[in-house]
C-alpha cells in the first residue's frame, strides 16, 4: 500500500502493483498504512462519503507508468449493459 489519507475532502487509498500499475480508490476509509502488503481478495477499506463520487459509490483510478488508463481494461470481458424500461406506459 502506497498512500492513505485525505486529499481535498475525500479519503483516498493508493496501492502500487507489480508491472507499474497504481490503483487509487476514493472515497475509502482504511486501517492500512503505507508499506503494508495487500493480497488479492483482501478487504482494503470501507466506502466513505466525499469527493465527486455519489454517496455509496467508489471511484477507481488506475495509472500505468504514470499515465491514467481505463480501469475497465483490467476487468476482462465485461458484457455491455442492457437498459430495460423502468416504468409502465402512462
Amino acid at each position: 500500500m502506497a498512500f492513505r489519507g485525505i486529499v481535498v475532502d475525500r479519503a483516498l487509498l493508493t496501492i502500487e502493483h507489480p508491472g507499474g500499475y497504481v490503483s487509487t480508490f476514493e472515497p475509502l476509509t482504511s486501517d492500512l498504512s503505507p508499506g503494508d502488503v495487500v493480497s488479492a481478495g483482501q478487504p482494503i477499506g470501507t466506502v466513505a462519503i466525499g469527493g465527486h463520487a455519489v454517496a455509496g459509490t467508489l471511484h477507481l483510478g488506475v495509472r500505468l507508468g504514470g499515465a491514467y488508463i481505463n480501469p475497465m481494461l483490467l476487468f476482462g470481458d465485461v458484457p455491455r449493459a442492457v437498459l430495460l424500461p423502468c416504468c409502465a406506459p402512462l
